[in-house]
């Protein structure tokens, strides 16, 4: 057996050492519904615990801390979500979402825009990046409610490198008022 020399000691102790210092950096995010970018699985359901009612004159119902709010209401700096239909509701007649599951279809995830539309002039003279929307659309389907469009949650940022709601955030948002449903749950 040839000796070792001590060129190719230190060449093999510096590629284990780098082999180990990379593997540390390695970590793998979380997988589930608790990680912003979760695409949950075929057949994953929203189940809506109870109806809603849309306002007359408008698509969309606003919820936050598990209860149906005006827009007015809302704690804008905190997270919330709208359920939003195809049509306009009647302006003398709201609408009525029933208690249902409805099929997630897709979710998507558009690039942050800047709150502030004015706001694009001014950022050459400073270096404050905010606020972002960062908004995380849920396209919703069912059978029995085809008017049903989607859910659209958001939060609003100070970084447009923060990351988006969660399904496990969007759940705390909706709790006890709907949940989400993965097939083996």
């Amino acid at each position: 057996m040839p000796a070792v020399t001590a060129v190719e000691r230190a060449r093999r102790g510096a590629a284990c050492a780098a082999a180990a210092l990379l593997g540390a950096c390695a970590h793998s995010p979380p997988a589930g519904p608790e990680s912003p970018y979760f695409q949950p699985p075929a057949g994953s359901l929203l189940r809506l615990q109870r109806s809603l009612t849309v306002p007359a004159g408008t698509t969309r119902v606003h919820i936050q801390d598990g209860a149906a709010r005006a827009w007015r209401e809302l704690n804008r700096y905190a997270p919330y979500c709208d359920l939003e239909i195809r049509v306009v509701s009647r302006a003398h007649a709201p609408a009525i979402v029933r208690a249902d599951a409805f099929e997630l279809v897709r979710i998507e995830r558009p690039m942050p825009r800047e709150g502030n539309p004015w706001r694009a002039r001014w950022t050459v003279f400073d270096d404050d990046d905010g606020p972002y929307t960062l908004l995380t659309r849920v396209r919703l389907q069912s059978p029995r409610q085809s008017d049903v469009l989607r859910l659209n949650c958001l939060r609003w940022s100070n970084s447009r490198f923060d990351t988006y709601l969660s399904l496990q955030e969007i759940q705390e948002v909706l709790a006890p008022l709907a949940e989400f449903v993965f097939p083996g749950d």
